[in-house]
């Protein structure tokens, strides 16, 4: 790491100029008119940025991907801190795309769709960093957690099919508010060492969880018994080998790898959630846990995307 003293000059009083180094300016390719961006860091250092660095900037070929795909890959961007992307394919680009970018527009806040041309369009963050401090994001998420429990229980005892239509809804806002404030939280990491731990966090929290619902059922097992069915217990030991394919994907940054893995457990969860009559308390414990420790590896799933979207980052 190089270093370098300046001296701090003083014009018109109270304007404090420093000269930056020329190798560095020149590096990075600063001209008359060029902007940095300063920030400051919590232990007082100031940190500059200069070209694409400034702006944290991505660009993403879609072509030949599907609506849920580019959802997942643009998702991954924003939860990365980047603050540009440009959405290309290489022939015209077809209206499911434009709407899948749209889309994501719509379920996110800050990112709008500033530019359009026949076959790309760029996404800004126009938001500011102040938009939503932390605890009030937590406090408003609280609210609406809340809120959903009471109405989802309302809808249930009075069979309200428009107020669990509502619930379901206010989901969209919980995710809004949770990826705005994991990209904030994501984005001041990042100012002073490598965002990555926080990522391999919610992988170890995932992990945990896991691990409490193998448990949960071993619990089950001894204090209340009874018989599973085979086709249960072989949906467990299935959920292992997807647990093991999830790590593996997110481990190596696999973004094909995910997208397959998610779309096969969607199915796999789907066929274990008609299973409606049980033989043993047990037996509807293992169920659950098992579609409990599927969504929990699908979650894994979603980070590993989020991760392999770093490729895109800086083109």
């Amino acid at each position: 790491m190089k270093t370098y003293i300046r001296k701090v000059q003083v014009v018109g009083g109270s304007t404090h100029v420093v000269a930056l180094p020329k190798e560095w300016a020149r590096r990075v390719e600063l001209g008359r008119g060029s902007e940095v961006l300063i920030q400051e860091l919590p232990d007082g250092t100031l940190r500059i940025l200069a070209g694409e660095a400034a702006i944290p900037s991505a660009q993403v070929d879609v072509g030949g991907m599907q609506r849920d795909q580019i959802l997942r890959i643009l998702i991954g961007l924003y939860l990365q801190g980047v603050s540009r992307i440009r959405v290309v394919t290489e022939e015209v680009m077809p209206l499911e795309v434009r709407r899948a970018v749209r889309e994501f527009s719509r379920r996110v806040m800050g990112m709008e769709v500033v530019e359009e041309g026949r076959n790309y369009a760029i996404l800004m963050d126009l938001s500011s960093p102040e938009t939503l401090p932390f605890g009030e994001g937590i406090r408003r998420m609280v609210d609406i957690a809340n809120a959903m429990i009471l109405d989802a229980a309302d809808a249930v005892e009075d069979g309200e099919r428009v107020l669990a239509e509502d619930v379901i809804e206010r989901d969209d806002e919980l995710d809004r508010l949770y990826w705005f404030l994991r990209r904030k939280a994501t984005i001041e990491i990042a100012r002073c060492c490598k965002p990555g731990p926080i990522e391999d966090l919610l992988v170890a929290r995932t992990l945990e969880r896991i691990g409490d619902h193998a448990a949960r059922i071993c619990y089950s097992m001894l204090e209340e018994g009874g018989s599973v069915s085979e086709d249960l217990i072989t949906a467990l030991r299935n959920s292992s080998f997807e647990l093991l394919e999830a790590s593996d994907s997110y481990l190596g940054g696999s973004f094909q790898k995910a997208n397959e893995q998610l779309a096969r457990l969607k199915e796999t969860v789907a066929k274990l959630r008609g299973v409606r009559s049980f033989a043993s308390a047990l037996e509807y414990v293992v169920q659950d846990s098992t579609i409990r420790i599927l969504l929990y590896t699908s979650d894994l799933d979603e980070l590993a995307i989020d991760r392999s979207s770093k490729k895109y980052i800086g083109k």
